[in-house]
């Protein structure tokens, strides 16, 4: 499901609004206001990954975590 225009610069104000110093954190606190449920840590999905495989949540949560990290060290 792609998200529509509207919803895209809503979660990018909540991203710009948020005071945590680190992207990662900004990113999953824009989430989670937005969608209005926790998500996973990494090191959960970390875990489920040894057990079980993981669903399609779970790998977008891996790719926010991959592309935060990544444009935080630019």
């Amino acid at each position: 499901m792609e998200l529509r225009t509207t919803s895209k610069k809503v979660i990018l104000n909540y991203l710009n609004e948020s005071r945590h110093p680190q992207l990662i954190y900004r990113a999953r606190a824009a989430v989670v206001r937005y969608i209005q449920e926790d998500i996973p840590s990494l090191e959960d999905i970390r875990g489920k990954s040894r057990e079980t495989e993981l669903s399609a949540v779970d790998h977008l949560i891996l790719k926010l975590e991959y592309e935060a990290r990544r444009l935080q060290e630019q």
